[in-house]
């Protein structure tokens, strides 16, 4: 028959051994996220722990195929223990399901508690049977996933020393893509995520637009791939969680919506391809564009709105000398052409788009051609974010 027991981290525990990869072959160690519901929640960390990968079929038909798997897997190679930490983010009904599940592989239940955490489920463990359990108890391996040798102690020292480390998220999630990429890519990751978790900690970002500003100023700065969009997302979910918000990202959505709103990838490069247009009409409104101007604010533009090295004082645009050339180039055309203060385009707001969607398929241009209109917008709300506070 299982065991169960229970434990209270000392103050300051970190959760490296429950994620790193060190010698418990008959150990399931994993770390419950936030407010888990179900012992669901906890099947990729499981399978994680237990050296599988999710692959297509089990991505499609959920975690209840998950857990089954992981089970087939624990009878098969003869686990004995599921060490569960931050236990206190479990619930009622996922605290339950451990237990199932640990009775279903014939395993022990461990629960690991932050420090002073413990009181989060005193009565629901003591009525289930839990044993309270020394910290000592745990194998040293789990307690000093560190400790290997004095050679490796004193040969690298922690580069991130001195900085707020999220409590459960971050080992997790680090062991995830610890697993699949490269040290180098690794090393990114890791600098990437703790940089973005203090940036979210200290900022007052409380809505979604000012958490979307947040992430187009933190992206325009980490480049838009799709490593550094990920861990940087997952990095301000967790940082916002601690700050008494529940964040939750579509990322198709949400990297479409910060694009289109908060970042401007075009280069030197890209606003030199610009200039071969020779009507220049085209390409300033690209530039624009690519600096989220509205439609309706770029057809609204005088030709003496324009200073005559390009730059629109109105708008507030912090316009590359590359960008302010070609609107520049579009002031003179239009002044030369035209009356005393004409019009900075010549086209309606359909022409305006025309000619913008033309120039970034026929450039290729890392630019979205997309609109919203201000009287019929069936996407208006579906940005990819979704914002709730923590009671």
């Amino acid at each position: 028959m299982s065991t169960l027991s229970y434990y209270e981290a000392p103050r300051g525990f970190q959760l490296d051994g429950f994620v790193d990869h060190i010698d418990l072959p008959t150990a399931i160690r994993a770390i419950a996220p936030p407010n888990a519901k179900s012992g669901h929640a906890l099947s990729g960390a499981i399978c994680r722990s237990l050296g599988a990968v999710r692959d297509t079929y089990t991505k499609a038909n959920g975690e209840t195929i998950m857990l089954s798997s992981a089970a087939a897997w624990s009878l098969a190679t003869g686990i004995t223990d599921l060490y569960i930490a931050a236990a206190e983010d479990l619930t009622l009904p996922a605290i339950y399901d451990c237990i199932e599940f640990a009775g279903r592989i014939g395993a022990n239940l461990h629960l690991v508690f932050s420090f002073g955490q413990v009181h989060a489920h005193s009565d629901t463990v003591n009525r289930t049977g839990f044993q309270h359990t020394t910290f000592t108890n745990l194998p040293e391996r789990m307690r000093n996933p560190l400790l290997r040798t004095v050679e490796t102690m004193t040969e690298t020292a922690d580069p991130y020393e001195g900085v707020e480390m999220p409590e459960s998220h971050w080992p997790t999630f680090r062991a995830a893509y610890t697993a699949t990429l490269t040290p180098k890519v690794v090393d990114l990751c890791d600098s990437i995520y703790l940089d973005t978790y203090k940036a979210a900690r200290s900022s007052n970002a409380r809505t979604a637009e000012e958490i979307s500003a947040l992430a187009g100023s933190l992206w325009q700065q980490l480049g838009f791939h799709e490593v550094e969009r990920i861990v940087s997302a997952r990095a301000i979910q967790a940082g916002l969680f601690r700050n008494g918000l529940l964040v939750r990202l579509d990322m198709h959505h949400f990297t479409r919506h910060i694009q289109l709103n908060y970042v401007n990838l075009m280069a030197t490069d890209h606003y030199l391809q610009l200039r071969g247009f020779v009507n220049p009409w085209r390409a300033a409104a690209t530039v624009f564009h690519a600096h989220h101007v509205a439609i309706e604010d770029i057809q609204a533009l005088r030709a003496l709105d324009v200073t005559p090295d390009g730059d629109v004082p109105s708008l507030g645009l912090n316009l590359p000398t590359e960008a302010g050339t070609l609107i520049a180039a579009q002031r003179w055309h239009q002044l030369l052409t035209q009356d005393a203060d004409p019009p900075l385009f010549n086209c309606s707001s359909q022409g305006l788009r025309q000619g913008i969607r033309a120039v970034v398929h026929q450039l290729n241009l890392p630019l979205i051609p997309y609109w919203r209109t201000q009287k019929n917008d069936r996407g208006r709300g579906n940005i990819g974010i979704r914002v709730e506070a923590i009671a």
